[in-house]
């Protein structure tokens, strides 16, 4: 695919490799020695990805930008100068992923004057707490405490193993009652993923079904976007990609120049992208399944790509019919 004028695109530039938490299902360890990531990215690999964000604010004006890792906020005040030197030198503000251990109200009122424009926290399932992870509890209660307009806080993506699906309904009540909000939710996927069971699909279709009928019209309701994005309403910046600047130069950015990196770029878009044409032309949802995320064709040792695929069929049938019977059958 090409960057062009009308492309909107998020940056998220892996600022450091520490963390203060160990959660099982964590994707950035899940391949990586933790140990030998205990480290913040170089400042000049970080200069040289600035200067090629403010190349492409010169192609495509809808160009965002986020810090994540590891954990931002367990840089100190050297997260700080990251996000001044972005604003900077390409006008960006760019917002931080965060597990929300360190948030305070004297934190949020310092990141408005360094040019954050928001937090995206990490949340947990209050009744199944991954291991290694913040209880939902202690996260709420940082939402609550450090909501801020200068720098308002969102939640970020709440990870659901298969078994929890008949919760749904219950973690949204539960989160609404706390917070008048409910957070995005998915499924467990990358190494840890599982086929779900037809009890499990089952639950999830009920459950959504209910949620959707309660919530629609209160609040934002943003459901596995890596399934359903059509229907996913936590996209706040309106991005149609998203993709990653590493912590280690894996694209040689450093010896390259940004029409090259640029191409790196866009190649790394067709991988995390790819296109997908659905052989099932009688599927009422087949439309919207023109374009998958790579997940759907990572293999594991206990699935292959086929397989994924037609779990990516089950599930999308199941959520799509999921919304369509809350919002149009009403049943």
């Amino acid at each position: 695919m090409k960057i062009n004028n009308d492309t909107h695109i998020c940056f998220s530039i892996i600022s450091t490799g520490k963390c203060n938490c160990n959660c099982s299902y964590c994707h950035f360890y899940a391949d990586k020695d933790r140990a030998a990531y205990n480290r913040d990215i170089d400042p000049k690999l970080f200069d040289r990805y600035v200067d090629y964000l403010k190349h492409l604010t010169t192609i495509t004006p809808h160009i965002a930008c986020r810090l994540s890792g590891g954990e931002p906020l367990f840089m100190g005040d050297a997260v700080f100068e990251l996000t001044d030197k972005i604003y900077e030198e390409t006008g960006i503000s760019p917002y931080i992923m965060t597990n929300g251990k360190m948030l305070s109200p004297e934190l949020i009122e310092k990141a408005a004057k360094h040019h954050i424009s928001s937090f995206v926290v990490s949340v947990e399932n209050p009744f199944a707490v991954s291991q290694g992870a913040v209880d939902a509890d202690t996260t709420i209660e940082k939402f609550v405490n450090c909501q801020n307009d200068k720098v308002p806080l969102y939640f970020g993506m709440l990870v659901l193993e298969n078994k929890e699906y008949k919760n749904i309904k219950k973690i949204a009540d539960y989160f609404y009652e706390k917070t008048g909000t409910i957070p995005p939710m998915c499924e467990v996927n990358f190494v840890p993923f599982q086929s779900p069971t037809e009890e499990e699909l089952n639950d999830l279709y009920e459950n959504v079904k209910e949620l959707v009928k309660s919530y629609n019209g209160k609040t934002a309701i943003s459901l596995f976007p890596y399934i359903i994005p059509e229907f996913y309403s936590g996209n706040l910046e309106h991005v149609e990609y998203l993709t990653e600047l590493p912590i280690d130069d894996k694209f040689n950015a450093l010896s390259i120049t940004n029409e090259e990196l640029l191409e790196c770029t866009q190649n790394q878009l067709e991988k995390s992208y790819f296109k997908y044409e659905c052989p099932n032309t009688e599927c009422d949802w087949q439309g919207s399944c023109n374009r998958l995320k790579w997940v759907w064709q990572m293999e594991t040792d206990e699935i292959s790509k086929e397989k994924k695929i037609e779990d990516y069929c089950r599930y999308k049938k199941v959520l799509c019919k999921a919304f369509f019977d809350a919002l149009v059958n009403k049943n």
